[in-house]
């Protein structure tokens, strides 16, 4: 389909993809390679994201991004690969202790969390430092239950207490930053990682897409190596191990997602991805899509988001109605074969993108089938339903500097999850789904004596801000959650016209 003027219209393949080619030769033409760019989501397949960053990149631009809920990207030019799980998912039973940072790890990685959850029966220690103690069906021996804002001072005191257990020196960068005095919580931790023998430190979903989230992974990763153990990263999707191998992420003087959003390019592929519902500024992203001049939309879904914002909507099958590979947080290679036939006219995305660069002459566009594509990526291992991928693994950052600051004590902040039904496009739209207890309407939580210190009653009807943005929600208590912050589900209807999943939060009544 093709937005003309204010209404859209059918289009043949053949006219709407001459459309996008004339839209990208115009504007390389009067604007230059770095007016164009591509945001995906990280549930594309691994053949798809490798064959957009490949046209992105021919078309002379490294504006390429799969990071869309993320804030923070101070790291970008200081990893080696692909942040994971740094180990393999066979070893989770064999961990003495495992340290979780900012992780809705049951609902998140609900597999991962049964093989945790089997480990701790078993005697595996559990610590965890997060805003919020819901239930993860395992015992937990260590909480820092803190605000997001203070998880940065938190890791710091754990540090620094694991450091004199283990007569170790932190990274130089580090040394100024120690605490007079440790926490309680932080120092039983300390010692806890300091006793085992098998120890393995775990970021999260929270953690990553924090406005912090560089400081964290770095003292993550230093508590880990004092520790002598392994650090990872619990991946947010189902191919975000793999976006970082085929490098869907800006190169040299590229944007990132952010930076795309705040200066709107003049053409965006968009693939995959609703921007109220999978970036991390759902309000800020709409506005910055619709500002851009050609936002192309490769969706298997005819969406009202995409309605507003975008000019070509090309439909492209999801995953289960083609084959492609998707690569776990553990760094496995996992290929599948359709499970239906494609609807309608949809075609794989990587084959719309292949067309797309013959249409703009662009080389390296004469794949026959997805194995083609596969092989660029995966070499021999292409087609292979399950291959643990060896090179490329080592996301570590270094280089950056970390603040021990936090918000004033009378600053109420976000607490965002993204609900295991509202993931991705996919599942929102699933009705069986939508009928279950984890799909339903979001509140506004908040720890009842937060909630009494600022004269709230469980149940209100209040008001959410965030710079511009404005939502209403009810407000309920919730004392599993940290003091100071407001629980806010992002990705759902009544939220998407919220601002940042991270930062300063404003609750007034109605």
């Amino acid at each position: 389909m093709i937005r003309r003027g204010s209404q859209w219209v059918e289009a043949s393949w053949q006219e709407a993809l001459e459309f996008v080619a004339s839209g990208c030769k115009a504007a390389l033409e009067q604007q230059g390679s770095s007016a164009i760019g591509a945001l995906a989501s990280p549930h594309s397949t691994l053949e798809e994201l490798h064959l957009l960053q490949k046209m992105v990149r021919a078309l002379g631009s490294e504006n390429i991004d799969f990071r869309l809920r993320h804030s923070d990207f101070r790291a970008d030019g200081k990893r080696n690969g692909a942040p994971s799980l740094g180990m393999p998912l066979a070893d989770v039973g064999r961990l003495d202790h495992v340290l979780v940072i900012g992780s809705f790890l049951r609902k998140d990685a609900p597999l991962l969390a049964q093989r945790l959850r089997q480990a701790v029966k078993k005697g595996t220690r559990l610590s965890v430092v997060h805003p919020t103690a819901d239930d993860w069906g395992m015992s937990v021996h260590q909480r820092a239950l803190v605000a997001p804002s203070v998880m940065v001072e938190t890791l710091l005191h754990i540090l620094f207490a694991l450091a004199d257990i283990k007569q170790a020196t932190p990274q130089p960068v580090l040394q100024s930053l120690r605490p007079s005095l440790f926490d309680g919580t932080a120092a039983d931790i300390a010692r806890d990682l300091a006793e085992g023998r098998n120890v393995a430190v775990w970021l999260g979903n929270l953690a990553v897409q924090d406005s912090r989230a560089v400081e964290i992974e770095l003292l993550a990763q230093e508590i880990a190596r004092l520790a002598g153990g392994r650090f990872g990263v619990i991946s947010e999707a189902a191919n975000t191990v793999g976006g970082w191998l085929v490098k869907a992420v800006p190169g040299a003087g590229g944007k990132n997602v952010h930076q795309m959003l705040e200066s709107p390019l003049a053409v965006c592929l968009l693939l995959g991805a609703e921007p109220g519902y999978d970036f991390a500024q759902s309000d800020a992203s709409r506005r910055a899509l619709a500002a851009m001049q050609m936002v192309v939309a490769l969706t298997p879904f005819n969406s009202g988001e995409l309605r507003e914002v975008a000019h070509v909507m090309l439909p492209v099958t999801p995953f289960t109605e083609m084959a492609g590979t998707f690569v776990n947080m553990e760094g496995r290679a996992q290929f599948f074969h359709a499970a239906a036939r494609a609807f309608g006219e949809a075609r794989p995305a990587w084959k719309v993108l292949r067309v797309l660069g013959c249409l703009l002459e662009l080389p390296g566009f004469t794949q026959n089938d997805v194995l083609d594509v596969t092989r660029e990526v995966l070499g021999a291992h292409a087609g292979k339903a399950d291959v643990l991928l060896e090179a490329g693994l080592d996301g570590r950052v270094q280089g950056v500097s970390v603040e021990n600051r936090r918000l004033r004590p009378d600053v109420l902040e976000r607490v965002c999850d993204v609900p295991l039904y509202f993931a991705d496009p996919l599942v929102r739209r699933a009705p069986a789904l939508q009928r279950t207890r984890d799909a339903r309407a979001p509140q506004a939580g908040v720890h009842p004596d937060t909630l009494a210190r600022l004269g709230f009653t469980d149940g209100e009807r209040v008001r959410l801000t965030q710079g511009d943005a404005v939502i209403e929600l009810d407000v309920c208590a919730d004392d599993g959650l940290a003091q100071n912050c407001v629980r806010v589900a992002a990705a759902h209807v009544s939220t998407i016209g919220l601002g940042a999943m991270s930062g300063p939060i404003v609750m007034e009544r109605v």
